[in-house]
């Protein structure tokens, strides 16, 4: 840019540029090998020519999105492996946990037999 704020007579001003994107949207269509991807690519593509940063910086490229969906992917298993492994243990304690408390209530009932067989 000049010191009055117009482009070089070499290069076109973000509106165009914008602009050729929005035509290349819609010319490629939802279809096209690569229109959905660049329609969904147009929200970092405008902010960042509207923040004059390079586009790389805002816009996430394919590969990007596939590790970052991967990551995720991953510790969402880990999570619910992590979950599953919390709740066996659970279960294994609430298991023994009945397990004592019957075999404590069938003494106490044993118990009260022979306290009442005794009494009579």
């Amino acid at each position: 840019m000049s010191q009055d704020n117009t482009p070089p007579s070499n290069t076109m001003t973000k509106a165009q540029e914008l602009q050729i994107l929005t035509d290349a949207v819609k010319a490629l269509g939802a279809h096209s090998y690569t229109g959905q991807w660049l329609k969904d690519q147009m929200p970092f593509i405008e902010g960042a020519i509207a923040s004059d940063m390079p586009v790389e910086t805002r816009a996430m490229s394919i590969r990007e999105a596939q590790a970052q969906a991967d990551d995720m992917i991953a510790a969402a298993r880990a999570h619910r492996d992590e979950v599953t492994r919390q709740c066996e243990q659970m279960m294994a304690s609430a298991r023994v946990y009945a397990a004592d408390t019957k075999d404590k209530a069938r003494a106490d009932a044993k118990a009260w037999l022979r306290a009442m067989a005794d009494k009579m």
